[in-house]
């Protein structure tokens, strides 16, 4: 099956560095296939049999026997990441104001009904099983989701991308 992976906590400024030709190498060795990455910020495109979970624990061991501790990772298949890719639109909040997000969980989100959706300077736009998109808006200085929100998705390893490159990435990349 063809996996998108998303990686948190890589290269992100002198924390966890690696080269994205290494991390290639280093997945495919690590028996993966087809190994694609795109940017610098571990946006993966890749080949493997079994379950997501436990696909999704064999990437974190190996790039933790690296040297890169701490990295979750957050998996979806091709034809998931194009039904995110779908319901992209940001209407509610227009790109000349918010900064325009995907929050991506590694397990379903609990039911966010009850739960705000304004937080300090953010604006959830639509919640699905395991995103949320989001737009922060560009003249606040530290936007912040709502606490209750921040509070649901503790237990759970979340990575958020631009909106722009999350749709890049599905045109750059063979999914």
């Amino acid at each position: 099956m063809r996996y998108a992976a998303f990686l948190r906590a890589i290269n992100v400024g002198k924390h966890n560095r690696i080269r994205m030709a290494d991390l290639c190498a280093l997945l495919q060795a690590s028996g993966l296939r087809d190994v694609e990455t795109y940017l610098q910020s571990g946006n993966i495109a890749f080949e493997a049999e079994g379950e997501e979970e436990v696909i999704a624990q064999r990437i974190e061991t190996v790039l933790s026997e690296h040297g890169l501790g701490g990295a979750s990772v957050v998996l979806r298949t091709g034809t998931e990441l194009a039904e995110v890719v779908k319901v992209l639109p940001f209407a509610p909040t227009p790109a000349e104001t918010f900064h325009h997000y995907v929050l991506f969980a590694r397990h379903p989100l609990p039911r966010f009904d009850a739960l705000p959706t304004e937080g300090v300077g953010a604006t959830v736009v639509a919640l699905r099983e395991r995103e949320i998109l989001v737009g922060f808006r560009r003249d606040v200085r530290d936007p912040k989701l709502p606490p209750a929100l921040v509070d649901a998705l503790k237990s759970n390893p979340v990575t958020a991308r631009y909106r722009h490159v999350v749709e890049a990435f599905t045109k750059k990349v063979r999914l």
